[in-house]
């Protein structure tokens, strides 16, 4: 895709980001990616359509042609146009966050653009690189690339600055999270530099866990060669984003302590009613929670991100409590593989609130997930879709025999169990916070907190 030098690529318009580092990296999906479907497939281009409708085999049968494909693609406009507005707009304070963190990025709009919407901050310094002390110091064009084919080619924005050397060879260091740039993303760095004729340097010992930046110098003989590996790595880093580890998750704890004694000697009942299992299947109790959503922040930056944005949500959404906070925990529910119960995964509770009191417990918690899925941060929730809430009791993804997990997580009958307890009353969880938990656990089996945004 053709770059002009220092001015930034022209791209399309695309309705989700991903902010990394301060930065923003827009992609036409949200994460967990999918692969594009056939309905997703890119309308014809204005010459396209112009050579379908010289090879008609006749002028009636173009013009025909012309006029029904201008009309579905206004029905297209119209049924998406919704959906859009729908995801663009939020509620309060929430909204304006998402507004001023998106504008941070400078991006060039496509043509048909209004200049209002192309605006944006460009960051760009002179750093240095190998060699000499650079005789020009022009700031490296944030690329912008999307591919309509590819899933995993999704579009991004990467910054960094561009310095010339004396000996004539351009040098280009950009600042990436540490999470990303572990050993096993080595590879990947290589076939970049070997695809487009450039050297990629990685910074040694970078803490696959830590939550720093770290730069990553290229260097090549042009700066054509330079923005040719900048367009490369635009399409790597949301790859590597996309298959990186989750890191937290936002949850409504319900490890209190008449909770955790009520929990504990329903699990011990449970080991002698399901057959093939042992005690490491189950939810340490003091880390009992109702899951809102997942995140990966790779960064510092992105936690305080985080933290801003759920405190924002809290306060937007907690009128729909409707100031009950007591989770009544009454029925059990499973995920598995076959609807027969026979071969399951999980077993939970099934949280709710007390219905004579009026509150919305899955409006509140839709609405957080929703305002971090407006935020850009990368999680595994979906926009407008509702969160399946439960609390986990069993998974056997915990499970270890002799001492070991295996390869392969294991499935158990949970028939009788259902049959059993399916109207098992847990009692009533107090909830006054929720909490942003790393994917860590304390020694006593509760989780790492990382923040605690309490209940208005």
């Amino acid at each position: 895709m053709a770059s002009a030098p220092g001015n930034g690529t022209v791209s399309a318009t695309h309705p989700h980001t991903i902010t990394v580092c301060g930065r923003v990296y827009r992609t036409t999906m949200q994460y967990p990616v999918s692969h594009a479907s056939p309905n997703q497939v890119a309308p014809a281009t204005g010459s396209q359509q112009q050579h379908q409708k010289m090879t008609e085999p006749s002028a009636q049968k173009g013009r025909h042609a012309a006029a029904k494909s201008q009309t579905e693609a206004q029905a297209t406009d119209k049924t998406r146009q919704p959906v859009s507005a729908a995801a663009a707009e939020g509620k309060g304070k929430a909204a304006k966050t998402v507004t001023k963190t998106a504008t941070r990025t400078a991006t060039r709009a496509p043509k048909g653009t209004s200049s209002q919407e192309s605006k944006g901050v460009s960051k760009g310094s002179g750093s240095k690189g190998s060699g000499s002390t650079a005789s020009a110091q022009p700031t490296a064009p944030a690329v912008t690339t999307t591919d309509a084919t590819s899933a995993h080619a999704s579009p991004a924005t990467v910054e960094g600055s561009l310095e010339r050397n004396d000996d004539g060879t351009w040098v280009l260091e950009i600042e990436l999270p540490e999470r990303l740039l572990v050993h096993r993303n080595a590879g990947h760095f290589d076939q970049l530099g070997k695809k487009t004729g450039t050297s990629v340097q990685l910074p040694s010992n970078v803490r696959g866990s830590g939550r720093g930046v770290a730069p990553v110098v290229i260097t090549g003989a042009g700066e054509e060669a330079l923005t040719a590996a900048q367009s490369q790595l635009a399409r790597l880093v949301p790859m590597l984003i996309r298959d990186s580890r989750l890191t937290h998750f936002v949850c409504l704890p319900l490890a209190s302590d008449a909770t955790v004694r009520a929990l504990e000697t329903f699990q011990q009942e449970l080991l002698q009613v399901v057959e093939g299992v042992n005690c490491t299947i189950f939810m340490p109790p003091k880390g009992f929670h109702v899951t809102v959503t997942c995140l990966k922040l790779l960064t510092q930056r992105d936690v305080d991100r985080a933290v801003e944005v759920i405190s924002t949500a809290v306060q937007d959404y907690a009128a729909l409590l409707n100031g009950d906070k007591q989770v009544l925990l009454r029925g059990l529910g499973s995920f598995g593989v076959d609807k027969g119960k026979r071969k399951t995964k999980v077993v939970f509770m099934e949280p709710s609130l007390d219905p004579s009191l009026g509150g919305d417990l899955q409006g509140f918690v839709d609405g957080i997930k929703d305002a971090v899925c407006r935020s850009g941060l990368p999680s595994i929730g979906k926009l407008n879709e509702a969160v399946r809430l439960h609390a986990t009791v069993m998974n056997s993804k915990y499970m270890k025999v002799d001492g070991r997990k295996p390869r392969r997580q294991p499935l158990f009958d949970a028939t009788t169990l259902l049959q059993q307890y399916d109207h098992h009353d847990l009692g009533v969880s107090p909830i006054d916070e929720i909490q942003l938990c790393e994917m860590a656990r304390n020694p006593d089996g509760s989780y790492v907190v990382e923040a605690r945004i309490p209940l208005p």
